[in-house]
């Protein structure tokens, strides 16, 4: 018996294979942005906290964030849409490519507005804290040393310190955001242009496969293959969401996920 196809034409595991594809080159590119930016922001931030500018400096890195963010966003939503939009043209089921293009657009606006400043404002106050962490960790450092250090050396182990320490947790945590983000951003832009290709369709969840499998969360596998109208909700381990990703749902069942979700016909 011939596999199910999603109404990009392929079957769940080409689908669930692609989109994971798609989404590791999107954050390759943008998870060096982000490491730069928190780089930077964790030296400025410390820094700054010595010298008075502290409240300027978070806002900086929060207004550089929100930047990388929505270009990083935008870009999610414009590859997954265009993809769908492409595979499903030929159905004559299907809307016009201006109505789609058009309500796509208003959904991607609408979503980054909505979501967009609330994820940048958490991870600001993560960097802030961590920078804070940061100096406090460098100062005490400074003083234990062997010897007594005049102002400009001690400010300068400060500061060594705080890069040194700012570069590991940069290549950490600038690999989970992209990671975390752009499934988000690419799960809902997946929702949004399937409802408008599609006049009836499925949802199947597709839990991660290979080696993000071994990582996956034992109650999203048990969510593999559960498919349900595409106006309904999965249950995840007691929680409503629409799609992997969904932030309805709890950093329990969103932050690293790899799941997806394949549109089925009915």
């Amino acid at each position: 018996m011939a596999a199910k196809r999603s109404i990009t034409g392929n079957t769940a595991a080409q689908e669930r294979r692609i989109q994971v594809q798609i989404a590791e080159s999107i954050e390759r590119t943008h998870a060096a942005k982000i490491a730069r930016e928190l780089r930077r922001a964790y030296i400025d931030i410390a820094m700054a906290r010595m010298n008075g500018l502290f409240v300027e400096a978070v806002q900086k890195h929060k207004d550089n964030m929100l930047t990388i963010m929505e270009k990083m966003y935008t870009r999610t939503w414009q590859v997954y849409g265009r993809r769908m939009f492409k595979l499903t043209k030929s159905d004559g089921e299907f809307e016009t490519k201006d109505a789609i293009t058009d309500g796509f657009d208003r959904a991607r606006r609408r979503w980054i507005a909505e979501f967009g400043s609330e994820k940048v404002t958490k991870i600001a106050g993560t960097t802030r804290e961590q920078a804070i962490e940061l100096i406090n960790a460098a100062i005490t450092e400074s003083i234990d040393v062997e010897f007594p250090l005049g102002e400009t050396a001690r400010a300068k182990l400060i500061r060594s310190t705080v890069a040194k320490k700012g570069g590991d947790l940069s290549r950490f945590r600038s690999f989970l955001i992209a990671r975390t983000e752009v499934h988000n951003a690419a799960s809902v832009a997946n929702h949004e242009a399937a409802g408008l290709v599609a006049n009836k369709v499925n949802k199947e969840w597709l839990a991660a496969e290979g080696g993000d499998s071994e990582r996956s969360r034992e109650w999203h596998k048990e969510m593999n293959g559960v498919t349900v109208a595409y106006n309904d909700d999965f249950i995840v381990d007691g929680e409503p969401m629409s799609y992997p990703g969904d932030p309805r749902g709890s950093a329990r069942n969103v932050i690293n996920c790899r799941c997806v979700v394949a549109y089925m016909p009915i």
